[in-house]
C-alpha cells in the first residue's frame, strides 16, 4: 500500500475547520467519584442489585431435511420440537468502593440461568462481570501522581455461544461452545505534555472450553501494547501505536504463535456532527514448528512459517439530524483465526440509526472477506443485513421487529478420495431470521411479553435446509434494591 494516499488524507485533515478538542486517553479514566448506578451506600462502598425473574410458554416447530442433522448434533439452541415452560434467573450486583484519595475499586457481576424442563433447548448457566464503561468490571483506578494513571482489572467469565465452523455466532445451526475465560491486565497512561499522552497496556486472556470438540480453542494470550498520542490541534490527534501478542495453545494440532503490529493513527473532528479517524499500518505472524501424532502412532514434524500482511481502519461517524446517526468503518487486519492460526480479514460495517419520540429504527450491513492462512482451510465471505425497530404504540404497549439476512460464499474445496470435509465449510448457504415481539407492563415490577419468529436456511447441501417457527409468551418480575 502506497504511503500517499495517508498523506493526502492527512493534509486534508490539517485544513479542517477548528471544531473543538477531543479527548486523549489519558482522559478516558474514569473520576473516582460516586456511580450514577448506585441506589445504597454502606461507609465508602455504593451498591446497587437487580433481580428478575421470567416464566412463561414456548413452543416450537421445524421442518427440513436439515433438521435431523442439526438435532442429531445437539447443534443450535433449539434441540427439538414442542412446548417448555423456561424458567430464567437473573442476579445483578454492582459494587464501587473508594479506596483512599486516589484509589477505588469496582466489581460486579451478573449470573443468569436459565432452565427449560421439557429439554427442548439445553439449561444454560451464565457468569460473567458487567463491564463497567469500555473497561473490565473487576478493576481498581489507581492515580499515582496527578500525571499517571493506572487501571489494574480482572475479568472472569463462564458463558455459553452458538457457534459455526467458521467461529461465527450462529444460535439457529450452532454448536454449543461452553467456556472458562479470564482477561487480566493493567493501563498505564502517562501525560507527558499538556497535549501528549504515552500509554502502556499489559495483559494476559486465558480461554478453556468444558467441551472436548473445542480442545483446540484452549489458549492463553499474552499482550503488550504502547500507544503515544499527541493533540496538534483543537480538532486533530495524531500518534501511533505498537502492539505484541503470543498465543499459547494447548492443542497438539496447534503451534504456538506470535503476532507484532505497528501503525500509525490519527483522529478528528471535521464539522460539528462528524468525527473520523484512520489508523493505517502492518502486522506479521510466525507460527512455531510442532510435532503432530498421526493415527499410525508416527510423528509428523510442521515447519516454522510466518505471514504478514498491511493493516488499516477507516471510521466515520456523522450525526445527520438530531434523531439521526449513521457510521461506517473498513478494516483490513490480521487476526487470530478460528481454524488456522491466523486469517487476513477484510470488513466493512455500516450502521444507521434513528430515534423518534415513538418509533426507533436501526439498519446495519457488515461483509467480511477472510482468507485463512493455513493452506489446509478454504477462505469464504460472510454478508448480513439487519433491520431492527420499535414502536410505542400507547403509553403501555410497546411492539418491536427485526429481520436479519446473512449470506455464506465458501471458496470451493477439492476433495481427495474419500475425504470427508464439513458441508458447513464446503456448501454456500443462506439464513433469514423474523422477529415480531410485544410487551407492556402489569404492574410496577411485572410485565408480560410475546413474540413469533421464523427462521429459514437455503443451500445447495440438503443437510443444512431447515425452516422453524417459534413462538413464546413470558411474564417477567423485575426489581433494582
Amino acid at each position: 500500500m502506497r504511503a500517499s494516499p495517508f498523506l493526502l488524507y492527512l493534509l486534508l485533515l490539517c485544513i479542517a475547520p477548528d471544531v473543538g478538542a477531543q479527548s486523549l486517553r489519558f482522559s478516558n479514566h474514569r473520576e473516582l467519584d460516586v456511580p450514577d448506578y448506585a441506589t445504597m451506600r454502606y461507609g465508602p462502598a455504593y451498591l446497587a442489585i437487580e433481580f428478575s425473574q421470567q416464566a412463561g410458554y414456548q413452543y416450537t416447530e421445524s421442518e427440513g431435511a436439515g433438521t435431523d442433522y442439526l438435532f442429531g448434533s445437539r447443534r443450535g439452541k433449539t434441540r427439538e420440537d414442542g412446548s417448555d415452560y423456561p424458567l430464567i434467573s437473573s442476579l445483578v450486583l454492582r459494587n464501587y468502593l473508594i479506596l483512599g484519595r486516589h484509589m477505588d475499586l469496582d466489581a460486579s457481576l451478573q449470573m443468569t440461568y436459565s432452565q427449560y424442563p421439557n429439554e427442548t433447548q439445553e439449561d444454560e448457566f451464565i457468569f460473567h462481570l458487567v463491564e463497567e464503561g469500555v473497561l473490565a468490571s473487576i478493576s481498581m483506578e489507581i492515580e499515582l501522581t496527578p500525571f499517571v494513571k493506572g487501571m489494574l482489572y480482572e475479568s472472569p467469565s463462564f458463558l455459553t455461544d452458538y457457534v459455526d465452523t467458521r467461529g461465527i455466532e450462529d444460535e439457529q445451526g450452532g454448536r454449543g461452545y461452553e467456556r472458562f475465560e479470564n482477561e487480566f491486565g493493567l493501563d498505564l497512561d502517562w501525560l507527558v505534555a499538556k497535549e501528549a499522552n504515552l500509554g502502556l497496556s499489559l495483559g494476559r486472556t486465558d480461554v478453556m472450553p468444558s467441551d472436548a470438540e473445542f480442545d483446540s480453542r484452549e489458549q492463553a494470550t499474552h499482550e503488550l501494547s504502547v500507544i503515544y498520542e499527541q493533540q496538534v490541534s483543537k480538532f486533530l490527534i495524531l500518534g501511533g501505536n505498537l502492539n505484541y501478542e503470543s498465543y499459547l495453545h494447548e492443542a497438539a494440532t496447534w503451534g504456538d504463535s506470535e503476532k507484532l503490529s505497528y501503525n500509525a493513527i490519527a483522529r478528528v473532528r471535521l464539522t460539528d456532527r462528524t468525527r473520523a479517524s484512520l489508523s493505517i499500518g502492518s502486522s506479521a505472524g510466525t507460527v512455531s514448528s510442532f510435532e503432530l501424532l498421526t493415527d499410525d502412532d508416527s510423528l509428523v514434524s510442521t515447519a516454522e512459517y510466518e505471514t504478514e500482511s498491511e493493516i488499516l481502519s477507516v471510521w466515520l461517524e456523522t450525526q445527520l439530524a438530531d434523531s439521526l446517526s449513521h457510521n461506517v468503518e473498513i478494516v483490513r487486519d490480521l487476526v487470530d483465526g478460528y481454524n488456522s492460526a491466523f486469517e487476513t480479514s477484510d470488513a466493512f460495517t455500516y450502521n444507521l440509526e434513528w430515534n423518534g419520540e415513538f418509533v426507533s429504527l436501526s439498519f446495519s450491513s457488515a461483509l467480511m472477506d477472510v482468507e485463512p492462512v493455513s493452506e489446509s482451510v478454504n477462505a469464504y465471505s460472510h454478508w448480513s443485513g439487519d433491520l431492527n425497530g420499535s414502536w410505542q404504540a400507547t403509553s403501555f404497549v410497546n411492539i418491536s421487529f427485526s429481520t436479519s439476512y446473512t449470506i455464506r460464499d465458501n471458496e470451493g474445496i477439492e476433495i481427495a478420495g474419500d475425504e470427508e470435509v464439513d458441508e458447513e465449510l464446503s456448501f454456500d448457504y443462506d439464513t433469514w431470521t423474523s422477529r415480531l415481539g410485544m410487551s407492556f407492563p402489569i404492574a410496577k415490577d411485572l410485565a408480560f411479553s410475546t413474540y413469533v419468529q421464523r427462521t429459514e436456511r437455503e443451500s445447495d447441501s440438503a443437510n443444512l435446509q431447515f425452516t422453524r417457527l417459534s413462538t413464546g409468551t413470558f411474564l417477567t418480575y423485575h426489581h433494582v434494591f
